[in-house]
């Protein structure tokens, strides 16, 4: 069906899809550390970067996290998945 470098190339992709809002989650909380903001679901203090205010783009970030409760499960599963069936392919085709 798939080739061992296709199988490999999607069980990367959705790994990486997998842990996206989680590296957003971690970029945002990174940022308000350096630029000495708060920003939370209450209030938020504005975020000021090169002269732009970014408060909006850090609560995004922070908001995208909650999808991590559909991508960790769906995109990490079948990330585990496509994974398996590689090395079950590679082993497959190293056996003499």
């Amino acid at each position: 069906m798939f080739s061992q470098r296709r199988l490999l190339a999607l069980a990367v992709t959705m790994a990486c899809i997998a842990i996206a809002p989680l590296a957003a989650i971690l970029m945002a909380e990174v940022m308000t550390a350096q630029l000495n903001c708060i920003v939370n679901e209450r209030s938020d203090v504005p975020c000021v970067l090169f002269g732009m205010d970014i408060t909006m783009l850090l609560v995004s970030l922070y908001v995208s996290g909650w999808a991590s409760f559909i991508t960790l499960p769906l995109a990490g599963g079948c990330a585990a998945l496509l994974y398996l069936k590689y090395l079950d392919r590679k082993r497959i085709n190293e056996t003499p």
